[in-house]
């Protein structure tokens, strides 16, 4: 969770430093104006991101992968609640998964614990516990992975920012499209998509991220004025893969809220989990 709150403050506060040192223009009716430019809020919130010691994340990410050749569609809604501090490296997450492909609906319930002495998942269709062992995602181990790396790998793909601001927040904004911002894009969908389909794509004997075009991609990010912290964000992206074989449409939008930040207590996994848990190894 804390990469991803670094890597979306990285990217579109980023935007900020190149594309507006003027400061956030007030949404109408906004009392409360701040005269801060967009690198100022940016230190800030980068600052506060660093710091922050455990938050709790609820997301709604919806998903349409097409595949006009074929006739195929798949529709996926994912919701999450997540709960996480970083010292020590603790997290619970809750949540639904609903997809239909073909007229066939499915669903499945999603609830995990991890701690540095391991992970544990639950595996709704055979309602069993399974011990996962060590085996800790990476991007989740990587905590630390400096965002001002991030900012630099970024900048490049800056075209349009607004910035504004309400009485309680400050709000940022960028719609792009276009070629360039591939990179920036492969990113996204490695934090957004399954990890076995972006592992079959990227081994595939042609890569259709090669052959990707961007048509959409948004951001707008909801910065507390007083502490800096992210409050929320929104992410919107559609794009098209292309071979000689056919085209893959895919859309994604994302809505994620922050809350009770560094107010989460270590997670501990209870004791039944662990008794009843079924060892993978």
């Amino acid at each position: 969770m804390k990469k991803i709150i670094m890597l979306f403050t990285a990217i579109l506060l980023s935007f900020g430093l190149v594309a507006c040192q003027d400061s956030a223009d007030p949404v109408e009716g906004t009392k409360e104006v701040s005269d801060l430019t967009a690198e100022e809020v940016y230190e800030k919130t980068l600052k506060a991101s660093e710091d922050m010691k455990s938050a709790e994340m609820v997301m709604d990410l919806t998903q349409k992968i097409e595949v006009p050749s074929e006739n195929v569609a798949m529709d996926t809604t994912t919701k999450t609640d997540a709960k996480m501090t970083m010292d020590p490296l603790t997290m619970y997450q809750k949540g639904k998964v609903k997809m239909e492909m073909e007229g066939t609906p499915m669903e499945m319930d999603i609830e995990m614990y991890m701690t540095e002495d391991g992970m544990y998942m639950f595996d709704s269709e055979s309602e069993t516990w399974l011990e996962m062992g060590d085996m800790i995602p990476d991007e989740l181990l990587n905590q630390q992975q400096d965002p001002a790396e991030q900012v630099k790998m970024i900048e490049k793909f800056v075209d349009n920012l607004e910035f504004k601001q309400t009485d309680d927040a400050y709000v940022l904004e960028l719609t792009a499209d276009g070629d360039k911002f591939k990179e920036l894009t492969e990113d996204l969908m490695n934090q957004f998509m399954p990890e076995e389909l972006m592992t079959e794509i990227e081994n595939a004997e042609e890569n259709p991220l090669e052959d990707m075009e961007i048509n959409k991609l948004y951001y707008e990010l909801h910065v507390d004025k007083e502490s800096y912290d992210l409050k929320s964000f929104n992410m919107e992206m559609d794009m098209a893969l292309k071979n000689d074989e056919g085209e893959m449409n895919i859309s994604q939008k994302a809505e994620a809220e922050y809350k009770n930040i560094n107010g989460v207590d270590p997670i501990e996994v209870p004791q039944e989990v662990i008794d009843k848990a079924e060892s993978l190894f």
